[in-house]
């Protein structure tokens, strides 16, 4: 929950939506984090360690393309190098240090959520290190933790009504990680859309209905973690390959694209290829280096724990290569180990020892570097386009989407794109086309039946469009747009108690939407003059009094005069 804020304040000071700023400030505390990890690298492994720690970081290829977008990632790996730079800065923890530690472990925990699991390790660690006054280097940590946590805490409540710690959506993550579409990453029911605009209304809706009563944010939770649980009861062998996935992918060398993907990206970007370092090296290296440390874990113990925990803590639900970046903060000092205890073993000619460790390390990497699944180019192709039309840069986006049919000639969702640019310009016949491709690809998308029926309102075949609205809303019964859409068209057809019925049903699911009111209340007027004054009102009453809206209500309070005095008004 902290990233919002860090935005808000970048924007108060340079500007809304100034994202330049952000990226050049991301960039600034990406620079800090060799740093950072050089100084507590140096306080647990030699000078060597450290100084090889800090330049794998300088030249890590994700950091440098994690730092360039608006994304938690850059700030969540500082604040956790932060919080083990503060820990572990002297071998006598004070008072002071365990407050401070307090705060930047609380820090991390606003940027990932998971990172409470590793709260009690720290307890143990701070009883390890304290010989005395150990009750008042604990409480102080508790109190800096609570500092940072209570707000959003107090926040969450205020706004919900609902005792959120940091976030509501555990139950939908863990969902999303073991339900019968689960494949490690995002794979979930066609129900609940991945679209970050969808997630959570899609979340809340399903549950609700299910339920059949309005839920808070920490109830939605439970009937998702519920359901995983149901899942993971019913299908033990299922559940029990999932994590197994799930860990294979945590640790492969493949960076699995979320929001943007690297190796796409790079075609763009030539300093990505600057970063030549990557997971698939670093991994069985870290891994390695993990084992080799494992005699000195009263000096590593934070850092073993930690990527055990934070590991445990992203397989669980489901896995992206952001996520498992605050691992780096204990993996890359390992790795430096590792390449070390090699450097030692060949200079104090340990054969044996040398050879087993090369054995290892093989293993380790063709572990790390097996392909776990075919992965193209094709949705971060159709990305591009959808960013082209956003733009009003038609031409760029159709060449986006082609290119993404080329690699995919079954991607639905890039024939029924392709299709809305022909639509918007007026070329029905390509656009009919391309939205009956989509339909052919996937029979479940609705928006694309939703799509093809528009064509047919527009061409004047209401019939077919009827039927094909009525396919949409089976298809996803939730679809509040495809109930408004069918409503109109009744309007056109003048069955008005139709229409009436159909945007009732739009309005309930999207009580909010000033569009669907705007719609039911003019054709109340056809059917039933007593509600359609009510709903005028209500519209009314829910613009604002800035002088973008004032226009609009001074027509509709113009008009609602007009209909109480009885004169036959023209629509606002």
């Amino acid at each position: 929950p902290l990233y919002p804020y860090f935005l808000a304040f970048i924007y108060a000071l340079f500007g809304g939506g100034n994202l330049l700023a952000v990226r050049l400030i991301q960039v600034l505390i990406g620079s800090l984090i060799p740093v950072v990890m050089y100084i507590y690298c140096r306080r647990i492994f030699s000078w060597n360690e450290a100084v090889l720690s800090g330049s794998i970081i300088v030249f890590y290829g994700i950091l440098i393309f994690y730092e360039g977008l608006i994304l938690k990632v850059t700030l969540s790996l500082f604040v956790t190098t932060l919080m083990f730079l503060v820990l572990t800065y002297d071998k006598r923890i004070t008072v002071f240090r365990a407050f401070i530690g307090g705060i930047s472990f609380g820090l991390s925990c606003l940027f990932r959520g998971n990172m409470l699991l590793f709260f009690p390790f720290i307890l143990i660690f701070l009883v390890i290190q304290s010989r005395i006054q150990i009750f008042s280097r604990l409480v102080m940590f508790v109190i800096g933790v609570i500092i940072c946590i209570l707000p959003v805490t107090a926040f969450n409540y205020y706004r919900e009504n609902d005792f959120i710690l940091l976030t509501g959506h555990g139950g939908q993550n863990l969902y999303v990680g073991f339900n019968e579409y689960a494949d490690g990453k995002a794979g979930r029911p066609p129900f609940l859309r991945a679209n970050p605009k969808y997630e959570e209304y899609d979340a809340r809706k399903y549950a609700e209905k299910e339920t059949g009563r309005s839920l808070k944010p920490s109830e939605i939770s439970s009937f998702w973690k519920k359901k995983a649980f149901e899942y993971i009861k019913v299908h033990p062998s299922q559940a029990i390959q999932l994590l197994w996935l799930k860990f294979r992918l945590f640790f492969n060398g493949y960076e699995i694209p979320d929001n943007k993907n690297f190796y796409f990206d790079r075609k763009f970007s030539p300093v990505l290829y600057v970063g030549f370092v990557n997971y698939g090296v670093i991994a069985p290296l870290g891994i390695l280096g993990f084992f080799l440390t494992i005699p000195l874990m009263r000096k590593t113990f934070l850092l073993h724990t930690f990527m055990i925990v934070y590991s445990m803590s992203i397989i669980i639900f489901h896995v992206y290569s952001r996520y498992r970046i605050p691992v780096l903060a204990a993996m890359v000092p390992f790795a430096s180990h590792s390449v070390f205890w090699f450097i030692d073993k060949l200079k104090s000619k340990k054969w044996n020892q040398f050879l087993a460790g090369i054995i290892m390390l093989l293993a380790l990497a063709g572990f790390v570097n097996q392909n776990l699944g075919e992965y193209s180019f094709a949705q971060w192709h159709f990305n591009q386009g959808k960013g082209y039309a956003v733009l009003g840069d038609s031409m760029n986006a159709v060449k986006s989407f082609q290119e993404a049919l080329k690699i995919a000639p079954t991607y639905a969702e890039a024939w029924n794109n392709l299709g809305l640019i022909h639509f918007q310009q007026d070329k029905l016949y390509l656009a009919v086309e391309e939205f009956t491709k989509a339909i052919e690809c996937n029979k479940n998308l609705a928006e694309t039946y939703l799509n093809l029926g528009t064509c047919y309102v527009n061409s004047g075949n209401f019939d077919k469009a009827e039927s094909l609205f009525r396919e949409a809303i089976s298809r996803n019964p939730e679809y509040e747009k495809a109930y408004f859409n069918l409503g109109r068209l009744y309007i056109l057809k003048n069955e008005n108690q139709k229409a009436v019925e159909v945007l009732e049903t739009a309005r309930r699911m999207d009580p909010a939407n000033k569009k669907f009111l705007f719609n039911l209340a003019e054709t109340y007027e056809k059917v039933d003059m007593k509600k359609a004054l009510e709903l005028w009102r209500t519209l009314f009453a829910t613009l604002s009094d800035d002088n973008e809206s004032q226009q609009i209500r001074s027509e509709i309070s113009l008009h609602i005069h007009e209909l109480e005095s009885g004169e036959i008004p023209d629509k606002p």
